[in-house]
């Protein structure tokens, strides 16, 4: 009998482990992040990183008229860094085209 009592308490305690592991908020390690980094003359062949640019920076940085900018934005699960002169930015954000 006390053998039977250690076995099922032995069950429960695995099966206890097991349902842990697979619980979704316990991952052993988070998958790193894929880094891509590109100027923005390279960013501007493509649409969909150009509307993404768009639609994450905020031109404001601009005042702050520094020799060049690198700024970050995500796309398509890259974390897409961009750099460029003060040119390059204000060029391309008195580029903007109307999507809307």
């Amino acid at each position: 009998m006390k053998s039977l009592k250690l076995s099922v308490l032995a069950v429960i305690i695995a099966i206890t482990a097991v349902s842990i592991a697979n619980a979704d908020g316990f991952t052993a390690k988070p998958p790193a992040k894929k880094i891509v980094t590109l100027t923005l003359q390279q960013a501007m062949q493509n649409p969909d990183l150009v509307i993404a640019i768009y639609q994450q920076i905020d031109p404001s940085f601009l005042l702050n008229n520094q020799v060049s900018y690198t700024k970050t934005v995500m796309f398509h699960n890259y974390l897409v860094r961009i750099t460029g002169s003060h040119q390059e930015w204000l060029l391309f954000f008195r580029l903007k085209p109307n999507w809307e």
